[in-house]
């Protein structure tokens, strides 16, 4: 198993912080204004824009790893 790169590691905290903020925030607006079906969408838009990042990021990462490979090589 690779090593995570230390950008990686910002990113997995930062979308762990993300999500319980959604859940925070899904639960407040649920208990304030009893609506509970609709504002679960709060928690999949976060789980989205997690994945969304987790992407960029590796692939940002990918890109770094092929750079360096070829500046090594050449």
């Amino acid at each position: 198993m690779k090593e995570k790169t230390k950008s990686q590691i910002i990113l997995d905290g930062l979308c762990g912080i993300l999500m319980l903020l959604s859940i925070i925030a899904y639960l407040i607006v649920g208990f304030t204004t009893k609506i509970w079906h609709p504002t679960w969408l709060i928690i999949v838009c976060t789980a989205l824009v997690c994945g969304i990042i987790g992407v960029i990021s590796n692939t940002i990462t990918n890109l770094k790893n092929i750079d360096n490979k070829n500046n090594a090589q050449g």
